[in-house]
């Protein structure tokens, strides 16, 4: 009798623990299916904006996909009306589909201005690409492109087109080349570029390492000079066997400005320092400045640059300076010129 009840007050004492385990653990899952769920809660918390034409309101979409409604906002005015009639366009949409658009309201999240004046947009809906005319809401299949000519007017790999659509501006064989968007052939704008001293409209660290000037006459291109640079050793430990690799640690970097008439090329002075690191911002409108910024190798100071495309003088625009570093995205410079060019936006820390 004795043992039956040391039995059963062992059983106690081990369940209870095992059943406070559970229910912490249930209430551990059931918090982290809440957070799971949490942005489903969130709505108009963030808006991608696209500016008009105008210069002074913008759309965005909201509720996609079901519900999708795309949003004109007029800042000063404060007010935001729909940019489409979801009704009527659905309507006019329906004899071409031969049957009723998919969702609630608009049909599709994206859509392209087709003139200056924003009275005509381009917009794809099940593979097809529909014109739809804003005064009157008539709506056209868009002419069908062969696959010759989708390719030749679609980037390959890293390419960057021209702003007169003429050129895509790309790297290969370590020189720049460049792509007529019209019959597809290539243009070869560079000759001395070699393996380890490469021209780097391709290199993944550097966005962009190509921009062009705004007549598209000029690229801004970065030179990647990895002659004397370090060799940084690889193990790979998940092979049955250890395996080592040898690969090339981080290039010293040179900004040129290249004239694709005439093939001159003009070095940007960006400072006496090696190791810095050299970002492409833009160029000014009238293309008579280069923009860019200069990290140095402590990463301390950075600097906002405006070059001479002619000369290849530089000039300081600001400083960013701190004890520790300064934030920099290899990907992305929180930098954007507004009206002429005379004044922008910049992200400090300061």
């Amino acid at each position: 009798m004795a043992t039956i009840v040391i039995l059963v007050v062992g059983l106690v004492v081990i369940a209870t623990p095992v059943r406070a385990q559970q229910a912490e653990q249930s209430e551990r899952e059931a918090m982290y299916e809440r957070y799971l769920e949490f942005p489903s809660l969130v709505k108009g918390g963030s808006i991608e904006p696209h500016w008009m034409a105008d210069g002074s309101s913008f759309w965005y979409t909201e509720g996609a996909p079901a519900k999708t409604v795309i949003w004109k906002v007029d800042p000063k005015a404060n007010t935001k009306t729909p940019l489409f009639d979801a009704a009527r366009l659905r309507l006019a949409l329906t004899p071409l589909l031969g049957h009723e658009p998919p969702y609630e309201e608009l049909p599709f999240e994206e859509f392209t201005f087709l003139d200056k004046n924003e009275k005509a947009v381009k917009f794809t809906l099940e593979d097809k690409e529909f014109i739809l005319q804003l005064d009157t809401y008539n709506i056209t299949r868009a002419p069908a492109v062969s696959e010759a000519e989708k390719s030749r007017s679609a980037p390959q790999a890293r390419e960057v087109l021209s702003p007169d659509h003429r050129w895509f501006a790309g790297v290969k064989d370590y020189n720049l080349f460049l792509r007529s968007t019209y019959d597809g052939r290539y243009l070869q704008i560079t000759t001395d570029g070699v393996k380890d001293h490469e021209w780097a409209a391709g290199a993944w660290w550097i966005r962009p390492a190509v921009k062009w000037s705004p007549d598209s006459f000029k690229l801004s291109v970065v030179k990647l000079d990895y002659r004397n640079a370090l060799q940084l050793l690889i193990v790979h430990w998940l092979k049955p066997r250890a395996q080592v690799e040898w690969v090339r640690g981080m290039a010293q970097t040179e900004l040129f400005v290249v004239d694709i008439l005439s093939k001159r090329q003009v070095r940007i002075d960006t400072g006496e320092e090696l190791d810095q690191t050299i970002r492409i911002l833009g160029w000014r409108p009238d293309g008579s400045e280069l923009l860019f910024a200069r990290l140095n190798s402590e990463a301390k100071k950075l600097d906002l640059m405006a070059a001479n495309p002619i000369t290849g003088a530089t000039r300081v625009i600001l400083t960013e300076t701190e004890e520790t570093f300064v934030y920099f995205s290899l990907r992305a410079i929180h930098f954007t010129p507004l009206g002429h060019g005379k004044r922008f936006i910049w992200m400090s820390e300061r």
